[in-house]
């Protein structure tokens, strides 16, 4: 699921903010950097903080990866 597509469907279920998780260790650094901010699903929409542009994760040694960041809702 896109990130977008995520936002929204939290922002109908009437999810007001949401945070980033990562895949902890297995994620990038930059990717880390993230995990755990805070957004309004507006600020996420506005400031699209992920996928992140930045990441470098690696599927297998040598063979680039995909950002795996999620939102999840802040109750």
């Amino acid at each position: 699921m896109s990130a977008k597509i995520e936002l929204m469907a939290n922002q109908q279920k009437g999810i007001e903010r949401v945070f980033v998780f990562t895949g902890g260790d297995a994620s990038c650094s930059e990717c880390q950097k993230l995990s755990g901010r805070v957004y309004t699903i507006d600020e996420a929409l506005r400031e699209k903080p992920i996928p992140c542009k930045a990441c470098s994760h690696q599927l297998h040694e040598g063979r680039e990866g995909w950002c795996m960041c999620r939102y999840m809702p802040q109750h």
